[in-house]
């Protein structure tokens, strides 16, 4: 019989200390930054998951500061599924709304503001919790499970979900993830274990991630119209040079935004750059570039385009010659002196014509004689040719005579001779040789 009686009671003992070890207590609120003084309004707040009371005697509260910075004196036992309260000592007086609970007990504690945390420890130095924020290369590595929560807001506190999700349907989530277990509660609402009993209410929990990011939009596109006498947009070519197009794009700060030229069945791309506040771009055209309706769209880069605008690229009839003044040197009478032109228009003691349009041209060429200090000369002496040879030259005469036609950005030789009669008089002679252009 007394062996009997043994075997029962070392089973019930057995029993007893597994329910012990097995019990779940959670942090399940953390108030870690009051609106007032940190000094007396901070709290951790734990809760029984089980159907049955839990002996929280000798547990401790370990923080950043201290192993055992608070530690729960005996005859501390959470009631099922009921609440336990500790807070900083002057809670009472300190904490930041009088009507929150009181705390079922209160010693100095120390939850730092940013990369901490806190842990709930057993009598025997076992870790059973652990809630952590901000980064996790700055929390010890007791204080913290899984990704932490970010840095508190002030007089916000961590509550363990379900919380207020499920009113009165406790604080039993627990993956060991902070970020996913704990909510921000605006407005705490800590419990003691005077507070309702809350059975745990089944819960799961999916975290879902995403980023608000800045989608880039147009609000208008402009650029200067150069001839308002005509309706759109127009544009005048500079002749035989570049035309800088300031395109002007108002549209969300921050972005980056590209740009597509298109006309006919040509296209370029070009970018927008920020430029002392203002989103812009120098669109680059060249003098010899085809006149006609010209199509500016622009949008996010790697993205559609989403605006638009029209311009005319206007006609431009140009022609420059790279000689304006010709010294052909003494000419005996009788006799002739001639200047070869070429195509270089760099070089004015060889004249060049070149047109800078972007229009076909039709030359034409003529003169009204050379006036001397007492007499004139007629203007056929002087003879050209379109040409670097002087072989098969034509006479210069009053009335216009057609040239050859000059494409856009082309370039002719102008090759000249000048004949002195015999009976001519000495002196110096000046004389003007024009060109002329019309369309081809």
């Amino acid at each position: 019989m007394h062996m009997n009686l043994r075997v029962p009671l070392y089973a019930c003992i057995a029993l007893l200390l597994s329910l012990n070890a097995c019990a779940r207590v959670l942090i399940s609120e953390v108030i870690v930054d009051p609106r007032g003084t940190d000094s007396g309004g901070e709290a951790v707040e734990l809760y029984n998951t089980e159907n049955f009371p839990i002996d929280i005697s000798g547990y401790s509260i370990m923080t950043e500061s201290s192993i055992k910075d608070a530690v729960i004196p005996n005859g501390s036992i959470i009631r099922p599924y009921g609440f336990f309260l500790i807070a900083d000592a002057g809670w009472s007086s300190s904490k930041d709304n009088l009507s929150w609970p009181n705390a079922d007990y209160e010693e100095s504690i120390t939850l730092s503001n940013s990369d901490a945390g806190v842990a709930l420890v057993d009598r025997n130095g076992q870790v059973l919790d652990a809630v952590g924020w901000g980064s996790s290369a700055g929390i010890s590595d007791r204080l913290y499970e899984g990704e932490p929560l970010p840095n508190p807001e002030e007089g916000t506190s961590f509550e363990r979900k379900p919380g207020m999700l499920i009113p009165f349907g406790g604080n039993s989530v627990d993956s060991e993830n902070n970020s996913a277990d704990f909510l921000i509660r605006e407005v705490p609402e800590p419990q003691n274990s005077n507070s309702s009993a809350e059975e745990p209410s089944p819960a799961s929990s999916i975290t879902i991630e995403f980023s608000v990011v800045n989608t880039p939009s147009i609000r208008s596109l402009s650029l200067a119209d150069e001839n308002p006498t005509k309706d759109g947009i127009q544009i005048i070519p500079n002749p035989g040079g570049e035309k800088q197009i300031r395109i002007i794009l108002n549209g969300t700060e921050n972005s980056s935004f590209c740009g597509l030229l298109n006309f006919q069945q040509q296209s370029r791309e070009f970018n927008f750059i920020n430029l002392n506040g203002s989103i812009v771009s120098n669109l680059s055209m060249r003098y010899y570039e085809e006149p006609g309706n010209y199509t500016v769209r622009a949008g996010p880069c790697n993205s559609g385009y989403e605006a638009e605008l029209s311009f005319e690229y206007e006609p431009l009839l140009a022609f420059g010659l790279d000689s304006y003044e010709l010294k052909m040197g003494q000419i005996s009478k009788g006799s002739s002196i001639e200047l070869s032109g070429d195509s270089d228009f760099s070089t004015p003691e060889r004249p060049t014509v070149a047109n800078l349009g972007n229009r076909i041209i039709r030359l034409s060429i003529f003169s009204g004689g050379f006036e001397g200090n007492s007499s004139s000369l007629p203007p056929g002496i002087a003879s050209f040719a379109f040409s670097e040879s002087t072989e098969n030259m034509t006479n210069i005469g009053e009335q216009p005579l057609d040239g050859p036609f000059l494409s856009p950005s082309k370039q002719v030789p102008l090759s000249l001779r000048i004949y002195v009669p015999p009976e001519s008089k000495e002196g110096t002679y000046r004389g003007i040789i024009t060109l002329s252009a019309r369309a081809g």
